[in-house]
């Protein structure tokens, strides 16, 4: 693979709602196909054959299936497509029609022909870590994911919810982005992620809120609900 002169920018992408298709219907079709329904996007197959989990997604009417060969309409409306055939040839004309049609577009294993890359990604509740090579080392990737699933343990994504279930009250008490700043560094630091990660839930509960009525933020009821549980 040549060398790629400038890093991928990174980013979430919110798929919801809006129309993603994937060319190919095998296996490897089958794993992007439940990340993309995951996300909430509007999936559309096209491949001539699937593999059973795909057909039984099309009968649920999570996807649309169109058991066919590929054209170029099946791209339209379409935010982003995923190519996953076996066949070269076919990958080729789609990479080559989104361009012309300005969609992005994945071929599966041809870093050369993908205008992105899928990450390979660690999740723990509301938290998603990505992980990239930059297409270069999917074994790597593989051993980074193993890695960080030991690190980020389900402590992070309960921590998330209380922090994000603070973040209308902080701003409507707290007047600047430096004060408010501070009021989530002082929850961390005050030990929130290893008192969940030590199962001491009603310590950390009390500890929020706390430091939310020193700070004049009201606490989300959330957490009194937790408290009275």
């Amino acid at each position: 693979m040549p060398e790629k002169p400038r890093p991928y920018y990174p980013l979430f992408l919110d798929l919801e709602g809006r129309a993603a298709v994937v060319i190919g219907g095998g296996t490897v079709a089958a794993r992007k196909i439940e990340s993309l329904v995951r996300s909430g996007a509007r999936v559309t197959v096209v491949a001539p054959e699937c593999a059973d989990e795909i057909e039984q997604w099309g009968r649920d009417g999570a996807i649309e299936l169109r058991r066919k060969h590929y054209e170029r309409g099946d791209l339209d409306r379409a935010v982003i497509v995923i190519a996953a055939t076996s066949d070269a040839a076919t990958n080729a004309r789609v990479a080559a029609d989104c361009r012309e049609e300005h969609i992005l577009v994945n071929v599966v294993d041809l870093t050369e022909m993908c205008d992105f890359i899928v990450p390979a990604v660690v999740e723990s509740g509301s938290i998603q870590v990505a992980i990239s090579t930059g297409g270069q080392s999917p074994a790597l990737a593989r051993k980074l994911k193993h890695d960080l699933q030991r690190l980020v343990g389900p402590e992070y994504g309960e921590a998330n919810d209380i922090l994000g279930n603070l973040r209308d009250a902080a701003k409507s008490a707290l007047p600047t982005d430096g004060d408010r700043k501070q009021f989530f560094d002082r929850l961390i630091a005050a030990g929130l992620v290893e008192l969940l990660r030590e199962n001491r839930h009603r310590e950390a509960y009390e500890t929020v809120i706390q430091l939310c009525e020193s700070a004049g933020v009201p606490a989300a009821e959330m957490l009194r609900r937790r408290l009275a549980e």
